[in-house]
């Protein structure tokens, strides 16, 4: 028997539909109960774990650290600003929200203290991102979203700060950082970003409009074994045209 109302079931079960691991939806769906009964009872507990496919305790430990989390951002906004920008070192001070994501065992959106903390730290790290899947090891990594230059393994001791990625050729960008293992195709995701920016290029720029495209194509040619010699050659002169002293993706 349901112990959720009819209208917060139908609710419920609309915002798991789009989660392929119904887990990762546990706080999402503390918050829709409390947001109308601000009291968890035990039984809608047990229904939160039971429609997760998790257990009671796991549930209850995330409404014990959305608590946590609260009470530490109501003292932040008391301390205010100083001490929030004290974290970190040089310009790149205060903490950063950053989304790992791909081939890490703990995917999710992490606050991170700036230049303190490495890119093997948020790797690897027990309470960040756990490792790689099955204990593979790293092949290249995305930095700051998918404008960003790549990284390979040599770069995990870079510290996360502005100027030290920049420095590195890169930049953090979104704070989207992309992991890929020796299991991991870097010709396939490299066609799929640019066919990703091939569709979506806003169409104002001649160059980009048209020079996406081409790019796209080249790589699709690539990943689907017609290759040809002067397709670098190609992708490095549309690159060139794009904006100057590009290299990415062609590099």
């Amino acid at each position: 028997m349901s112990h959720f109302r009819t209208e917060l079931r139908q609710r419920a079960e609309k915002l798991l539909a789009p989660y392929p691991r119904k887990r990762l939806a546990k706080l999402r769906l503390l918050h829709l109960v409390q947001e109308r009964d601000v009291y968890l009872s035990v039984e809608v507990i047990d229904e939160i774990a039971e429609l997760t496919g998790t257990n009671a305790a796991d549930v209850r430990a995330n409404g014990r650290q959305q608590r946590r989390d609260d009470g530490e951002l109501a003292v932040d906004c008391r301390r205010r600003g100083a001490a929030f920008s004290a974290l970190g070192a040089g310009r790149s001070t205060v903490a950063r929200l950053f989304a790992l994501a791909s081939r890490v065992k703990k995917p999710l959106i992490y606050e991170i203290e700036l230049v303190k903390n490495t890119f093997r730290d948020l790797f690897y790290d027990p309470e960040l991102g756990g490792g790689i899947i099955g204990d593979e090891k790293i092949k290249a990594f995305i930095p700051g979203g998918d404008f960003a230059q790549w990284f390979g393994p040599d770069l995990m001791d870079l510290p996360l700060g502005q100027d030290e990625v920049s420095e590195s050729s890169s930049m953090h960008g979104s704070g989207s950082v992309g992991v890929m293992d020796e299991t991991s195709c870097v010709v396939r995701a490299t066609w799929r970003i640019t066919k990703f920016f091939s569709k979506e290029s806003c169409g104002q720029c001649t160059p980009c409009r048209e020079g996406s495209g081409w790019i796209e194509r080249a790589m699709y040619r690539l990943e689907h074994g017609g290759g040809r010699t002067e397709d670098l050659e190609l992708r490095l002169y549309l690159c060139a045209i794009i904006a100057p002293g590009l290299t990415w993706p062609s590099q």
